[in-house]
């Protein structure tokens, strides 16, 4: 009696492993550096979930008018005001630093106030905190990488930066520089001489009683509107609706640079000492009296 060996397929090699064919060394080539670098991501967050922790930081910092108070909370978000019952000379900051992996170290010496974040960051190292200023009128810089900031009753210096969060003013005055990387500035009671800018978020400020006002927006609306008669109010949009509404009464040297969109504005007074300027990328722009 014959036994009949059943042939070999041709995608096997001898010892029946398979052939490694041209096609077969590509595919490993390609796939193998993917499938490593998806593992190594997919470990990487599940160590960050893992190791997530935090604690609490409560502390005063010597703030002067003269120097004032610079706080950078590497991504965190801030609540600022002024406290008339603080310690003069001095602000209360009280929040918490969150981290994964590596524990971060907070710096506070005079007028400083930073988050040292370890080389190994998964993006979840930053401080959010209350500041509490002895002063309503004390100098002061912020800088957060994508978190909230909210201010109310400054009114000194103040320059206020988020990557991407929402900025919402009440009360606020003095010399104000305000930018967003693409949140929402929102202000209410707004005094000074205000610069607000974001990046793609929209601007809404009302009550305004600032003379000079300059606002900047990368796409989103903007809403300006005025208790008292403004100065100059200068406003670049590059693609959102500009709607102005000043008080009644009043001349106005108007000036209107649409790109596409259509215009509904107060007559124009050549000459006139109060003066707005508006461009818009593509929007509409309205600017009214209010009844």
């Amino acid at each position: 009696m014959s036994t009949t060996v059943p042939a070999r397929p041709s995608s096997l090699a001898r010892g029946g492993h398979l052939r490694l064919t041209p096609g077969r060394r590509v595919a490993l080539v390609l796939g193998v550096p993917v499938v490593l670098a998806i593992i190594a991501f997919t470990g990487f967050g599940y160590v960050g979930d893992i190791g997530h922790a935090s604690y609490p930081v409560s502390f005063t910092v010597p703030a002067a008018r003269d120097t004032g108070l610079t706080l950078n909370l590497n991504g965190g978000n801030a609540t600022l005001r002024s406290d008339a019952a603080a310690v003069p000379g001095r602000a209360s900051v009280t929040g918490t630093v969150d981290y994964a992996l590596g524990r971060p170290t907070l710096h506070h010496h005079a007028g400083d106030v930073s988050l040292a974040c370890p080389w190994i960051d998964l993006g979840n190292c930053d401080l959010s905190a209350t500041v509490d200023l002895p002063a309503a009128d004390t100098p002061l810089r912020v800088s957060s990488g994508g978190g909230d900031v909210t201010a109310t009753g400054l009114d000194g210096t103040s320059s206020l930066t988020t990557d991407g969060g929402n900025l919402t003013l009440a009360a606020v005055a003095g010399t104000l520089t305000v930018s967003s990387g693409g949140g929402d500035v929102t202000a209410d009671h707004l005094g000074g001489t205000p610069s607000l800018t974001t990046n793609g978020g929209n601007i809404n400020a009302t009550s305004i009683d600032a003379g000079r006002v300059t606002v900047t927006s990368g796409g989103g609306d903007v809403t300006l509107s005025f208790s008292q008669a403004p100065s100059n109010v200068h406003v670049t949009a590059d693609g959102g609706n500009v709607t102005i509404i000043v008080p009644p009464g009043g001349h106005y040297d108007v000036t209107t640079i649409p790109d596409g969109g259509n215009v509904n504005a107060l007559p124009s007074t050549s000459g006139a000492t109060n003066v707005i300027w508006v461009k818009s990328g593509g929007g509409d722009i309205n600017i009214s009296q209010s009844a």
